[in-house]
Parts: structure tokens; C-alpha cells; sequence
């Protein structure tokens, strides 16, 4: 009775952490590990229709009208889809024709439109506390409606769901059994199996259905699932294995998984227990008459056949096998076999023997891998033990110098120069602390080293332990540290600023003689070891302060306060005049740096500088203002010759009578016509550099807009003998900008690039999306060209490229600066390339953020 005791404690202490739920974390593991190992596809019966980023980008700003999801609903219904699950929650109203629009179509589907409904807790802790979420009355009217929630399990993860769910006055279908479409679905919970591969199931994006731009088949005969999935939208659950999906998808899985017959369910608890009472209570006790090795085979067995058992029954039979439990009583009978058979003295003989082992191993590990040199040396001088780390140090195997003396290993007349006749270890043991001498390595090269010798006493004889140090490194180092604080020392003499470093107790550690330059009269105080404090007490007792102190001790406490959180530079003028900008830092040892810069020559540049800037930006104001003036006076007289010459062409008071008069009236009107252009681009200009040019922006049809000018500007250039095409016209999206800017930046590229190209020549304009999404305009002629050196400055106003010894071309060289303000004012640019004598190519870029998708509709 007394051996099967034991094994009741284990039986009864497995079965409570098992029955308790203290073995379901080790069991999900388990089952997390199945399902990776045992994975599959998703079948094609059910289709998602996925609310991703490129419909949240293509549609816009979310919630979307829910005439969308109307249209959506129609397409997917003309396309033969069986059923349509939208997985949204439709409890509030929003838009009342749109509202209706969807309600309309809920309608014509003729319940084939499946709504979700919820039940929530209103307070967590208070299981009464139901609240019911479902849609909207004119929604649910002619809708089907199913459960979508959803419960965690207690380590946060959604692992199993339900055929039935309560729903106020009894229950109701989930999405998952509805969407299996199994007949019989037995009611409750099923565990999903999430060894169905999400990316197999077949998937649509949202826009392309509204779109119509899918294919038929994919959804016909089919039932479908409307649900988010974007990341921003927030609707995703944390699943084992796949750490979290949309909440559409995890109803996808559940019902796959009741689709393909592979809803997993627990297996009975006390068929658990039955088992592990048998091992317990009848294997457990029979296996002490046998070996711990014969029973180690044996757990080994019973855990692989547990196994195998959970691995048969979750792939054939749809059930889950809890091995925990059984793991669990299979190891701890072991245990206690194996302590009952082995007695006291047995297991401390054993114990013993692996702890002298263990040590004996651990001390050889430490001889054989420390850094320094190990030897043993006999009461002669004769050295016993080699270590590997003395062998890399001297270039000697040990078997070569093992039973050599100790002296064959150094310079004999370097060791007698520096420790006399001391070959003896004894002698060296004596004098107390380690001795620098020189090593002689197997090729005869000589090295520094550092001999430490301990005395060992034993029985029989006394031995000597030489731990032997190449301290070739630290030689170096202190070489190359007294040479670099040289350097040090005359690189901070040399400099042009005072510069002073104080150690972490705020004393003197150095400073340079700029710094006493400039503090002479306290140049006693800054000598090493004085404190930051008496220093700059020094100071204000002298009443070297700056003109803006207004005491000696709140200056004092100011600076000191700056001094212990130095995060600003502090420039000072003093009483003589001179300006010094004052910089610390702290050192990684918590001292810190002091840097004085003498900036007095740089204070009269500012000023200076600060005055010319003044001057320039009133004479540029009055500039603007001068042109805007004048613009404004020049217009009104313009537009009244502009009107009586068109008076005088049209004849309205009377025929002229000679046609030479009407001649001349023509001249005068284009003339004037073209300065009021030149005039309004100089009140452009001017409104730019004022900053005072708004844009109205609006959805822009760029190609419309380049047909409109090209038909303007065609009479021009055929009488130039100019060809004048579009090229590579395509689609575009719209673009979000100043209609008038967005012509008069086209207008101005095509009229120069026609004024420019001689007769025969060609000017092509053409328009294209670039790969990131943005919008170019490009207009190439075969024109004069421009020199490289004169692109960047006819970018500025009143600029323009000579061609020979004088201008060739009319034109006040604004068109070009107007189309690059135009284009920043849009966040774009105007890239421009030319050759001489070879044509030019403009090109003016929209960024892609303007960019605006065209909305198409496909009618039910």
C-alpha cells in the first residue's frame, strides 16, 4: 500500500489541475502546434470580399455612403452569388437616401442579404447586463439575420466558436453554421481550425466589386462575406497561429471548418481522467519491478502513443485530445519510481563521483582556456605544466619544454640586469609582487612580460605556480596614451579659443593660455585644483562681469545654475566692449568642458549684416509695391485702349472708310492686348513675392485642360510653320488644383516652346502618371535651346538667354519664373533640360497626394 500511495497523490493532483483548467495553457500549445504542422486550403465555397487599404484609399474618408454597399450588394447578386453576409454593423442610421438605397437592395435580394447581430456586456463584471446590437428596422426588415460575436478565450485568443448563440428571447444561428451551409449543425461550441490557410481563401478587394472589375465566375453560386479588413479599421481578432486576423476572415475559418467536417470538439474530461488513472493506479505501480532505464523507454512510449492518439483523432475523428494531463502523470510516476529504487547511499555515491567529475573537468577548463600563461615548477627550477595559453605566449609545445628551467623562457642577461641572480622561483616568490622582464619566444623574439610565482607546500615536495602576463598591449597603450595626452595638451594650447576642463568635483583639471589672456586679472585662480565657483567668484569680485548683470551675486547664481545644466551657448558683452560666447558640456565622467570664443569681430558682422538685410528688404518692398502700383495704374488705361480698338475693328459706329485705319486699330489692340498680359504676369510676380496669391482649388481634367491650349495656341504656330501635336495622350486621374494656374502654367510652357523653335520645327505636349503616383506635363520642342549656364537664371524674373550678341525674341522673361511659383504653390516643381541648338523639354510635376481617382460607377 505504502508504494501505491504516491501514485493516488498523482493521480488525484492531475486529475484537479486538469478539471480546474490549470493544464489549458500547455494543452493550447499543443493544439497551436497541430494545427501548424496540419495545414491545409480553404474550399472555394465561400467567397470574402475584402474592405482593404486600396478601397479605403480609391473611395475615400470611411464610413462610406451606404449606397456603396448597395451597389456592391447588386453586383455581387447579378454576378450568381448565393448568399451575401455583410459582417458591418448597420445598428445606426446615417444618410436617409443613401439609407434607403441600401435598404432597397437588402430588399430586391430577396433574403439573401445575411446582417449581423451582437450581444454584448454592458458592465463586464455583471453577467446580466445583456445589451442587443442589431440593424437598423428598415434593414433588418427583409434581411437574414446571424450572430457575429465573438468570445476570447482566458489567454486573449479566439479559439473556439459556437452553431448557436442566445438572442433575446431564444436562440439564433451564427455566421459561421449559417455560412457552412450544413444541414444539420449540432448545437454548441466547436474549436475553429486554424490549420486552414487564410491566404487560400478566395479573396476580392471591395473597390473592384463596386467597380464591377472582377470576374463573374468567382462569386456565382457562392456565398460571399462582406467584411474589413483593412488595418486601420481596428476590426481584427488575436488567434493562435496566425496571432491575429480580421474579424470577416475568422468567420470564414469557423465555417470551413464546419464546411470540411473539421469543427474540432473536446474530448470527454473523464475519458482524460480514466486515462491517467490507469497510468497512475495499475502501469505506474507494475513498473517498479523493472529497471529506471526499462522505464524510462516505457514513459518515452506511453508519451509518443498519446501522441499519435491526439495527432489520429484531430485529423481523422475531428477531435481534441488533451495530452497534458497524461505527459504530466507519465513524468511524475517516473520520478517516483525512480526515487523508490534507488537508496540513499547509492544515489550519494553517485552524486559524489559527478561532483568531483564536474569539478576536475571545471578546473581543467580554467588552465586550459584563461588568458594568462600557467606553468609548474619543481623545487629545481625545472618547469612541469604547460598551459595552451603559455604555448601561444612563448611558441612552444608543451612537450617541447616541459623539464627545461624556467630562465630558458627569458633574456638571461635582461633578467640578471633587472633581478640580479635571481634564476631561483624561490627567490622570486620572495620578493612579494610581480616582476616585468623579458620573454624570449621560440623564435627567439623578445617580448615584455610579467611574472607572478606562488609557493605550493605539499607532503613530499614544494612547487612553485608561475602565472606568466604578455603585457606587450599595455606597454603600448601607455606609450600611445603619453604620446596622445601630448598631443592632447598641445592641440588645446593651440587653439583660438579659451578652452578649460574641470573634473566630476568641479575643480581645475587644465586649461589653455587663451583662457588666461582672456581672464588676466584672475589668471592666479586658474591653476589645477581651484573650484568653478571661486573662479567665477574671482570674477565678479573684480566686476568683470557682463553689461547685462544687474548683481554680482544673482550673475552668480545664474551662471552656476547654467554651469550644472549646460544646455544653451550664453553670449556675453563686457563692460569693455567685447562679445565672448560661452560653451559647456559635460564629460562622460560627470566633469565638464569650458569654451570661451572671443566673437566680438562676428557681433559688428551681424550688425552690419542685419543693417543691409533691413535696407534691402525696404528697398524690395518698395519695389513690390511699386510694380503692384503701377500694374494697377497701367491696367485701367489699357483695357480702355483695348476696348475702343476692338470698337474700331468691329466698325460698331460706322465703316472706318480706309483700310489702312483698321490696320493700324488691329496693331494697336494685339500690342496692348500683349502688354496687359506682360502686366498682369508682373502683378503675379508681385502677389507671389508678397505671399499674397490664393489658389482655388478644384478637381482638374488635365487633359482638357492641354486640348483647350493647344487649340489656343494652334493658329500661332502654324504661322510659324511649327508642328504643334499632343503625344501619348491616356486616362488620367484628376488632379486637385488652381484651373487657372494649371492653364497658365501649360499656356506658358507651349507658347515659349512655339516662340523658340524655328520654321519646321516641331513642339510636342504630352501628360502621364508616374510610378509614385504623381502627374508630369511635359512639353519638348526642337527649338534654339537654352546654354547650360543660362538655365538657372532665366528661373528669376526679368531674366532672360541672350542668343548671339542680342535678344532675337520679345517677351519681359516672366513666364518661365511665373510656371515655377505656380508649380511650388501646388507643392510641385518645373524640371528644366535644354541644349543649344538642339530644343528644350520642360516638365512641371504634381505630387502624388494631388492626385484624385476617378469614381466609376457600373449601373445594376
Amino acid at each position: 500500500m505504502k508504494a501505491k500511495l504516491p501514485n493516488v497523490l498523482i493521480f488525484v493532483v492531475v486529475s484537479a489541475l486538469y478539471l480546474l483548467g490549470g493544464m489549458k495553457v500547455f494543452d493550447n500549445q499543443f493544439t497551436d502546434l497541430r494545427f501548424r504542422l496540419l495545414q491545409h486550403d480553404a474550399t472555394d465555397d465561400i467567397v470574402l470580399v475584402r474592405i482593404d487599404s486600396a478601397s479605403l484609399q480609391g473611395l475615400g474618408v470611411w464610413p462610406w455612403p451606404r449606397r456603396l454597399h448597395a451597389e456592391a450588394i447588386e453586383n455581387l447578386l447579378a454576378a450568381g452569388a448565393q448568399r451575401i453576409v455583410v459582417d458591418l454593423d448597420l445598428s445606426s442610421t446615417s444618410n436617409e437616401a443613401d439609407d434607403a438605397r441600401l435598404a432597397e437592395a437588402i430588399a430586391a435580394a430577396d433574403a439573401r442579404v445575411v446582417l449581423p447581430v451582437f450581444v454584448q456586456y454592458d458592465r463586464p463584471q455583471d453577467p446580466s447586463s445583456l445589451v442587443f446590437i442589431e440593424p437598423a428596422a428598415n434593414f433588418k426588415a427583409h434581411a437574414t439575420l446571424a450572430s457575429a460575436s465573438v468570445q476570447p478565450e482566458p489567454d486573449g485568443l479566439v479559439r473556439r466558436m459556437s452553431s448557436m448563440q442566445i438572442w433575446k428571447d431564444g436562440p439564433i444561428v451564427t455566421m459561421a453554421a449559417l455560412l457552412s451551409g450544413v444541414a444539420q449543425v449540432a448545437p454548441g461550441d466547436f474549436y475553429v481550425d486554424y490549420g486552414l490557410r487564410p491566404q487560400s481563401v478566395p479573396q476580392l478587394s471591395f473597390i473592384n466589386v463596386l467597380n464591377g472589375d472582377f470576374d463573374p465566375s468567382t462569386v456565382a453560386g457562392r456565398q460571399v462575406v462582406i467584411g474589413a479588413t483593412a488595418i486601420e479599421l481596428g476590426d481584427s481578432v488575436p488567434v493562435p497561429l496566425w496571432q491575429a486576423l480580421p474579424g470577416s476572415m475568422v468567420q470564414v475559418l469557423a465555417a470551413q471548418s464546419l464546411l470540411q467536417g473539421r469543427a474540432l470538439v473536446e474530448a470527454p474530461s473523464m475519458a482524460i481522467v480514466l486515462v491517467v488513472g490507469l497510468i497512475t493506479l495499475l502501469i505506474a505501480p507494475a513498473a517498479s519491478r523493472y529497471s529506471w532505464q526499462a522505464n524510462l523507454a516505457g514513459v518515452a512510449a506511453l508519451i509518443a502513443m498519446a501522441l499519435i492518439a491526439t495527432w489520429v483523432a484531430d485529423a481523422h475523428f475531428g477531435i481534441l485530445l488533451e495530452i497534458s494531463p497524461i505527459t504530466l502523470a507519465c513524468g511524475l510516476c517516473f520520478a517516483v519510481t525512480l526515487a523508490l529504487q534507488i537508496d540513499e547511499q547509492k544515489l550519494r555515491l553517485l552524486a559524489q563521483s559527478f561532483a568531483l567529475r564536474r569539478q576536475d573537468r571545471f578546473l581543467r577548463s580554467i588552465v586550459d582556456h584563461v588568458f594568462d600563461g600557467l606553468m609548474v615548477i619543481d623545487a629545481d627550477g625545472a618547469i612541469r605544466s604547460f598551459n595552451p595559453a603559455a604555448s601561444r605566449m612563448f611558441g612552444y609545445a608543451p612537450e617541447e619544454i616541459i623539464g627545461q628551467p624556467l630562465h630558458s623562457l627569458v633574456d638571461e642577461g635582461l633578467w640578471q640586469a633587472s633581478l640580479g641572480e635571481g634564476l631561483n622561483p624561490a627567490e622570486l616568490t620572495a620578493k612579494g609582487r610581480p616582476q616585468e622582464v623579458t620573454g624570449r619566444r621560440s623564435d627567439g623574439s623578445h617580448f615584455p612580460i610579467e611574472l607572478a610565482v606562488t609557493e605550493m607546500s605539499g607532503e613530499d615536495d614544494t612547487t612553485h605556480i608561475v602565472m606568466a602576463r604578455d603585457i606587450s598591449a599595455r606597454k603600448m597603450a601607455e606609450r600611445v596614451a603619453a604620446e596622445a595626452q601630448t598631443r592632447l595638451l598641445q592641440a588645446i594650447e593651440s587653439m583660438s579659443e579659451g578652452f578649460a576642463l574641470f573634473d566630476a568635483s568641479d575643480r581645475l583639471v587644465l586649461c589653455n593660455s587663451k583662457l588666461r589672456d582672456i581672464y588676466a586679472p584672475v589668471a592666479e585662480l586658474l591653476v589645477p585644483g581651484w573650484r568653478y565657483e571661486d573662479i567665477l567668484r574671482g570674477l565678479a569680485d573684480l566686476d568683470l562681469m557682463p553689461t547685462s548683470a544687474v548683481d554680482k551675486e544673482s550673475w552668480m547664481k545664474q551662471r552656476l545654475h547654467q554651469h550644472k545644466d549646460p544646455r544653451a551657448t550664453i553670449d556675453e558683452q563686457m563692460k569693455d566692449g567685447c562679445w565672448y560666447r560661452i560653451q559647456e558640456y559635460r564629460t562622460a565622467e560627470q566633469g565638464s568642458v569650458l569654451v570661451v570664443t572671443d566673437i566680438t569681430s562676428m557681433k559688428q558682422r551681424e550688425r552690419l549684416l542685419e543693417q543691409s538685410k533691413d535696407a534691402a528688404d525696404q528697398a524690395n518692398r518698395a519695389k513690390t509695391q511699386f510694380l503692384a502700383n503701377m500694374s494697377h495704374e497701367l491696367r485701367t488705361p489699357l483695357n480702355a485702349v483695348i476696348g475702343f480698338s476692338e470698337v474700331i475693328l468691329e466698325e460698331m459706329l460706322g465703316a472706318i472708310g480706309n483700310a489702312k485705319y483698321k490696320e493700324y486699330a488691329g496693331d494697336i489692340n494685339s500690342s496692348a492686348t500683349h502688354l496687359l498680359d506682360i502686366i498682369n504676369d508682373i502683378l503675379d510676380i508681385s502677389r507671389i513675392e508678397a505671399g499674397k496669391l490664393e489658389i482655388h482649388e478644384e478637381n482638374v481634367e488635365l487633359n482638357a485642360v492641354i486640348d483647350t491650349v493647344l487649340t489656343l495656341l494652334q493658329d500661332q504656330a502654324f504661322e510659324g510653320g511649327i508642328s504643334l501635336t499632343r503625344v501619348d495622350a491616356q486616362p488620367l486621374p484628376l488632379l486637385w488644383a488652381d484651373a487657372r494656374l494649371v492653364r497658365q502654367m501649360i499656356s506658358n510652357l507651349v507658347a515659349n516652346a512655339v516662340r523658340f523653335t524655328p520654321t519646321g520645327g516641331r513642339v510636342e505636349v504630352s501628360a502621364r502618371e508616374n510610378d509614385d503616383g504623381s502627374l508630369s506635363v511635359w512639353v519638348e520642342d526642337t527649338g534654339i535651346g537654352i546654354a547650360e549656364a543660362d538655365i538657372a537664371r532665366i528661373m528669376h524674373p526679368f531674366e532672360q538667354a541672350s542668343v548671339g550678341n542680342a535678344r532675337r525674341f520679345e517677351g519681359a522673361g516672366l513666364g518661365l519664373p511665373l510656371v515655377s511659383s505656380f508649380a511650388r504653390l501646388h507643392d510641385g516643381d518645373l524640371e528644366l533640360t535644354s541644349e543649344l541648338g538642339r530644343g528644350t523639354q520642360a516638365v512641371v510635376t504634381f505630387p502624388a497626394h494631388r492626385s484624385r481617382p476617378k469614381l466609376r460607377l457600373v449601373s445594376a
